[in-house]
């Protein structure tokens, strides 16, 4: 009756180039234009890089003609948008789609009925567990978390539940994750330098790698998780199921001030933000609820209300 096409990657990365995603999916479309086609995008085409300050360079892109032939090919052929926000559906619109082909789903938040807001009391000795959740892109602020750790006492850990999308491109974020549990540093620059060659301060007793794991296991894991960190970097996608996941453990999140998050926060205020790409704020942050239990307490509470409404 229907054909259903999850965008994965839409506008973000992926295994080819994004010129060749746009063209494929107008084509895939155009091809369907018989049936009912329901297209679901994960990010949206405020991520299709142009520079701004070459306004004919910019009219003649490749990618924004190709961008105008996928948004004719929506308008031509009836096909519902269903996109997760207010900024996604503003950039659809802009991008030349009829507003009313453009269906706004959030992502689901609810708590499960039975989920106990139960934030452990913290004397300062015991091991603090941060987590982050989801498929592993350098988008997500792996950086600024781990370095954020140089800032914090030594009982403090972090658990990164994922691993790599198994269709990522020159994803390398897990190598420099690795990297840095070795050495203590997040290389940025050549890849070539063995650790044995960098610092030997390492924090392998302190990040937690996990790899991909099943559902009954990332339950358990955010049990032991005391703070969900989403430390986004600026430019990523304007929505993000790996913090929703995040969100509905019933554990308040850190999140950066990024539009990934200043929607959910302005609706629902269930988030504590920092500013993308700021260690030492998120480490002050990161001290600072677990010095609170109350407040963690009412953060997940604002979640709790907001997934209701």
């Amino acid at each position: 009756d229907a054909i259903v096409i999850e965008h994965e990657y839409s506008f973000f990365s992926g295994p080819f180039s994004l010129k060749f995603g746009i063209d494929n999916l107008g084509k895939v479309l155009d091809k369907l234009a018989d049936r009912k086609v329901i297209l679901v995008s994960h990010t949206d085409p405020s991520l299709v890089k142009l520079d701004e300050r070459k306004k004919f360079a910019e009219y003649f892109s490749s990618k924004r003609w190709s961008l105008r032939s996928l948004t004719k090919a929506i308008n031509k052929n009836g096909v519902k948008l269903v996109v997760h926000g207010s900024i996604a559906r503003r950039a659809w619109i802009n991008a030349g789609v009829d507003h009313r082909q453009i269906e706004n789903l959030y992502i689901p938040l609810e708590l499960p009925e039975n989920a106990a807001n139960d934030q452990l009391p913290y004397d300062g000795k015991r091991d603090v567990w941060l987590a982050m959740f989801g498929f592993i892109g350098e988008y997500k602020g792996y950086q600024t978390a781990l370095e954020a750790l140089h800032y914090l006492p030594a009982n403090y850990r972090l658990m990164i539940i994922g691993g790599v999308h198994p269709r990522a491109r020159n994803e390398m974020a897990l190598e420099k994750i690795m990297r840095f549990k070795a050495t203590g540093m997040w290389p940025n620059g050549s890849m070539k330098s063995r650790p044995s060659q960098l610092s030997n301060k390492g924090f392998d007793d302190r990040v937690v790698v996990t790899g991909y794991l099943g559902a009954d296991e990332v339950i358990r894991r955010m049990r032991e998780t005391d703070i969900v960190l989403a430390p986004y970097l600026e430019g990523g996608p304007s929505g993000s199921a790996a913090v929703a996941v995040g969100l509905k453990s019933g554990k308040p999140v850190i999140a950066s001030k990024t539009r990934s998050f200043e929607e959910i926060q302005y609706q629902s205020s269930a988030l504590k933000m920092i500013s993308p790409g700021a260690p030492a704020e998120l480490a002050l942050a990161i001290e600072k609820l677990m010095a609170n239990q109350a407040e963690r307490a009412e953060l997940v509470d604002k979640i709790r209300a907001y997934g209701q409404t």
